[in-house]
């Protein structure tokens, strides 16, 4: 494998590996909306069920 080969699969793995920080990044975002909704449905379903 040539120099030339070698920097376009270094320089391909850079970009997935960019991609992928962009897609970590994005759904890291929505965690805390999802951890508020879960806690919610987990109390509203603990309530409910002490009631029954």
């Amino acid at each position: 494998m040539g120099i030339n080969e070698r920097l376009q699969t270094v320089q391909a793995v850079a970009e997935r590996n960019a991609d992928n920080i962009g897609i970590l990044t994005r759904s890291s975002q929505c965690l805390p909306p999802l951890a508020e909704r879960l806690a919610v449905l987990g109390q509203a379903f603990h309530g409910k069920a002490g009631t029954v």
